[in-house]
C-alpha cells in the first residue's frame, strides 16, 4: 500500500489556503482565486449588471481577501467570508451609482423579440422578470439558481436568517410566475 503524499494546494482545505494567504504565500491565494472567480464574478455581475463596475468590485474583493486575511477564522466558512465581502462592495456600489439599468435592460430585450410573438418562456423574457424584482428577491433565488448556492449558504452570505432566505426565494418565484404570465406593468415589483 502506498503512503499518501503530502497535500497538494489543489486538494488543501480553504482554510488551509487562508493560512498560507497569511503568510504572504502567492501560491496559496493564486488556489483560492482559481477555485471562486468565476463564481464571484458572475454574482456581481448578476447583482451590478455593469461588466466595468463588476471588473472593479470583483477585483477589490479579492484584494480585500489579502489585505484582511488576518480577520478570517479558520474555523469559518471561506466560502460565505468571501460572498460577504463581494456582496458589502456590491451593494456599497449600487448606492453610490443609482442607475436604472432594470428598466434598460428590459427596453433592450423587448426591443429584441418579434412583435407578436409569445415569448412569456424565453431566456430573455425570464432575464427581463428577473431585473423586475426587487434587489431583496433578485439575489437570493440568484444565488440559489444561478450560483449553486444551498439556502444555508445563502443565509450566511447575505448575514439573514435561513427561514428569511426561504421565504424570499418562495415570493421571488410567485412574483416571477405571475410577471411572466400576466406581464403586468414594468417596475410593480420594485418595492
Amino acid at each position: 500500500m502506498r503512503e499518501r503524499g503530502p497535500k497538494t494546494l489543489k486538494t488543501a482545505s480553504d482554510a488551509e489556503l487562508m493560512t498560507g494567504v497569511r503568510a504572504r504565500r502567492e501560491a496559496a491565494f493564486d488556489e483560492l482565486y482559481r477555485r471562486y472567480n468565476r463564481e464571484v464574478y458572475a454574482y456581481c455581475l448578476a447583482i451590478l449588471r455593469d461588466k466595468d463596475l463588476t471588473s472593479d468590485i470583483f477585483q477589490t474583493t479579492f484584494m480585500t481577501v489579502v489585505q484582511k486575511a488576518e480577520q478570517f477564522k479558520n474555523d469559518g466558512n471561506f466560502k460565505g467570508w468571501l460572498f460577504r465581502i463581494a456582496r458589502n462592495y456590491c451593494l456599497k456600489a449600487k448606492r453610490q451609482k443609482a442607475t436604472f439599468c432594470d428598466l434598460e435592460l428590459a427596453d433592450t430585450l423587448a426591443a429584441d423579440s418579434e412583435p407578436g410573438e409569445d415569448d412569456s418562456r424565453s431566456p430573455a423574457a425570464l432575464l427581463a422578470a428577473l431585473h423586475q424584482l426587487a434587489d431583496d428577491y433578485r439575489e437570493p433565488l440568484h444565488l440559489h439558481y444561478f450560483g449553486g448556492h444551498s439556502y444555508e449558504e445563502v443565509a450566511d452570505i447575505m448575514n439573514i436568517s435561513l427561514s428569511l432566505v426561504k421565504v424570499r426565494i418562495y415570493r421571488a418565484k410567485k412574483k416571477l410566475k405571475s410577471i411572466l404570465t400576466s406581464h403586468p406593468p414594468e417596475g410593480a415589483y420594485d418595492a
